[in-house]
């Protein structure tokens, strides 16, 4: 029973700490294009605000893309962020130890105060007047029960009030990605794409193209998948990013390491770099910029370690 609970705990803490690239290989004709809840990057206008931890979350900023300046607006490992209005709708990841997750919805104002904790679960996505999540129980840790079962995919207005359970997940469901498309909900189980209708409440296998302004490489990828956003699309290899207009290039940015993940939102970009080497092979660094790859800052670097960074 001990080894079943301990492969439980660890899939269920791998599947759910990963902020999902969502660009899915192509094995069909069809293509969605869909808002995602991994983003470490929300946008309004020519503000930004980010957290960083690689996956884990980390301390969540204010950027100002023009002037360059960044405010921190709360400590903590933050991500999956949205901004809507004066508000920002994000997750929480208050995990430390070996009691499997500890994942929260959020709202706060942009100024970073009014924190209030809407819900316990992670990958919020917002659509309309609706937050869409994952829905965590917390459980029991002794005896045969397992803290944080993913129990489904749920929905609650902007202020956390009317919470309803949308689709339920059997107690071995690892769900790692959350999108929205249209009247349709997207998620990730392994390597197997879902759809859900909101309309006709039916769920089905999915096999086409996600597309989504993030564009990540993982352990299993040769390359880095294509972010799109505001009509340009990112693209890496190595220590470059391309990013073109339609087919034609418009910008090529280099960095001094490999570049791991690319997040377009709005006006903004965040490109992160692996830059270790040698007795130092877990260093990162992120960098800010505009949407067309100017006004370029470092905003976050050090060591990774579990969770986020050791610095920032």
């Amino acid at each position: 029973m001990v080894g079943r609970k301990l492969r439980y705990l660890l899939t269920v803490i791998l599947s759910l700490a990963l902020v999902c690239g969502l660009a899915a290989p192509a094995a069909g004709a069809s293509s969605l294009k869909a808002k995602g809840s991994g983003h470490m990057v929300g946008t309004s206008g020519k503000i930004a605000y980010y957290a960083v931890g690689i996956d884990g979350g980390g301390p969540l900023y204010k950027y100002n893309a023009t002037t360059k300046k960044k405010t921190k607006l709360a400590s903590g490992k933050w991500l999956w962020l949205n901004v809507k209005g004066k508000y920002l709708i994000l997750g929480k990841n208050n995990w430390g130890g070996s009691d499997a997750r500890d994942y929260f919805v959020y709202r706060m104002k942009t100024n970073g105060k009014s924190k209030k904790k809407l819900a316990s679960g992670s990958h919020p996505v917002v659509k309309g007047k609706y937050i869409y999540y994952f829905g965590i129980q917390k459980r029991d840790f002794y005896g045969d029960k397992v803290d944080g079962r993913v129990l489904g995919i749920y929905r609650m207005k902007l202020n956390g009030k009317g919470k309803k359970k949308l689709l339920a997940f059997d107690e071995y469901t690892y769900p790692s990605c959350l999108a929205v498309s249209g009247k349709k909900l997207l998620y990730k189980v392994g390597d197997q794409w879902y759809t859900y209708n909101l309309s006709t409440k039916k769920k089905a296998e999915y096999y086409g193209t996600v597309r989504s302004n993030i564009g990540r490489k993982d352990w299993e990828s040769t390359g880095i998948e294509p972010a799109v956003s505001g009509g340009l699309t990112y693209k890496s290899s190595g220590s470059k990013v391309y990013i073109y207009k339609g087919s034609k290039l418009k910008k090529k940015l280099s960095f001094k390491g490999e570049v791991q993940k690319v997040i377009a939102s709005g006006k903004q970009m965040m490109v992160v770099i692996h830059t270790g080497t040698g007795d130092y092979p877990d260093k990162y660094a992120a960098y800010m910029m505009k949407s067309d790859g100017t006004k370029r800052k470092k905003v976050a670097g050090g060591m990774l370690v579990s969770g986020g960074w050791d610095y920032n």
